[in-house]
């Protein structure tokens, strides 16, 4: 092959088929490696497809081909030009021009007509399972509508892949996932499947069969797509859990509690779920969940004050629920009332004096506004630790109270231990630096920072170092 035909292909590779953006890339490497015919022909093609001359931009390949006639993705490039150019009957020829040692013809047709959406009759050429390169392709198309929200889409997308290719244990766990939208028990068999191909990576399709599974006592379909929305929920795919709460109100107009659901999904994936929890307030006046709901809502939108009003009329009607406390007092911190935040959280963590989490939160409250730290903030670090020692955050935590308090023996202590548990605790490292700046140990502390830094660089953690880190260098 000849050294113009070996670089066209190398570029090719790297940078993928599509046609548009491999010319301007081919063009861009100059003429040392062309003749000058072929990167004339190119640069008329890149021209026609950014004038909209598709059939201008086919002439220009079919051109190139004729110089460079051993490059099979050239060929590939001009089959799959052909049917925007509308001469689709010359893909073929096109593909059957395809140099021997080339990629295989039917590999190529078959990948050909998944790109024009003939996914039948893609399917109905399908060489076996010797293309696995063209099966990873239609698999990331799957993907691609699955992202977009078609789910009745890629669900049928993937119910025709998965009968015609090789089951993986992503595509299994997608498509049971998208049944599960609209019908729980007949996901169960994808679900299942991606279990026993790799038990490991399919953690949520173990999950999902369990609440399916226990959803089954109800015998509400309602009730099993609502628990199907939760169990999304919990794993942070909100466009999926607002679709099946959808779904289960769909079957039960009345299920106020799957509506409220609803509502915050559809706000935790970007669009208005107000309009759906107002109505599950109207509807269920005297339950609490639909204004814990809707004080999250306006809390997220920055007005503390609504949100107050939908918390405080939670609290009064599930007076004993610490969780509610806990919205409380993160809408009085919000609001600016400290005092009024400290004690909601100090009620949360009596009402349930065993649970760790609760004491973590009220501590990170007097921390995090640096209050009452040796009066409330420092007990209730102690108390986490003691209710869950292998908490590393919970080491963490202690340790940068004693910092605040300025006992710099102890925080080192802690934050160390913390450290050794688990290295990529980006606040540990934060806290790290923050001590040893303080004690003067300028390029150590500049080293923890930086860990902080590189381990959470979008977060908070990553994002207090940082700012730290340009406070040194003023």
């Amino acid at each position: 092959m000849a050294l113009y035909d070996r670089a066209v292909v190398e570029l090719l590779r790297r940078r993928g088929l599509h046609v548009g953006v491999v010319l301007v890339l081919i063009l861009a490497l100059g003429t040392t490696a062309y003749p000058r015919g072929l990167v004339d022909d190119l640069e008329a093609a890149a021209t026609a497809i950014r004038a909209g001359r598709p059939d201008l931009a086919l002439q220009a390949l079919t051109n190139a081909i004729a110089l460079a006639p051993n490059v099979p993705e050239l060929h590939l490039l001009a089959a799959r030009g052909a049917p925007t150019a509308e001469v689709p009957d010359q893909t073929t020829q096109f593909l059957d021009q395809i140099p021997e040692g080339g990629p295989r013809p039917e590999c190529l047709r078959w990948d050909t007509a998944l790109r024009a959406r003939e996914i039948e009759a893609a399917l109905a050429q399908l060489p076996g399972g010797a293309c696995p390169e063209q099966a990873a392709v239609f698999y990331q198309e799957a993907d691609l509508l699955v992202a977009a929200g078609d789910y009745e889409s890629a669900s049928e997308f993937l119910a025709i892949l998965l009968s015609s290719l090789p089951a993986t244990p992503r595509a299994s766990e997608t498509l049971g996932t998208l049944r599960a939208l609209h019908d729980p028990e007949g996901a169960l068999s994808h679900l299942r499947l991606a279990v026993d191909l790799d038990p490991q990576a399919s953690s949520f399709a173990d999950e999902l069969i369990r609440v399916i599974e226990s959803a089954r006592a109800g015998d509400n379909q309602a009730y099993s797509l609502a628990q199907v929305g939760q169990a999304l929920a919990r794993a942070g795919k909100w466009s999926m859990a607002a679709a099946a709460f959808e779904n289960a109100l769909a079957q039960d107009p009345a299920y106020t509690e799957a509506r409220a659901y609803y509502g915050l999904a559809l706000d935790r994936s970007g669009q208005d779920g107000l309009p759906q929890l107002e109505l599950a307030v109207a509807e269920a006046p005297q339950a609490p969940l639909p204004y814990v709901l809707l004080g999250k809502h306006w809390l997220i939108r920055g007005d503390p004050a609504r949100a107050l009003e939908a918390f405080e009329r939670a609290a009064v009607l599930a007076p004993e629920d610490p969780l509610i406390a806990i919205d409380l007092g993160a809408a009085y911190a919000a609001a600016g009332d400290l005092s009024a935040a400290r004690q909601a959280y100090q009620y949360a963590a009596d009402l349930a004096p065993d649970d760790a989490a609760l004491w973590s939160l009220l501590a990170q409250f007097t921390l995090d506004y640096e209050i009452e730290v040796n009066e409330v903030g420092l007990p209730a670090a102690r108390k986490a630790l003691i209710l869950q020692p292998r908490d590393v955050a919970a080491l963490d935590r202690l340790g940068y109270a004693y910092f605040l308090l300025g006992n710099r023996t102890l925080a080192r202590r802690f934050i160390f231990e913390a450290i050794q548990a688990d290295g990529n605790l980006a606040s540990a490292h934060y806290h790290l630096g923050l001590l040893g700046l303080a004690a003067g140990e300028i390029e150590r502390g500049q080293a923890a920072l930086e860990s902080a830094v590189a381990l959470d660089p979008d977060g908070r953690y990553g994002n207090l170092a940082r700012r730290s880190l340009e406070n040194l260098k003023r």
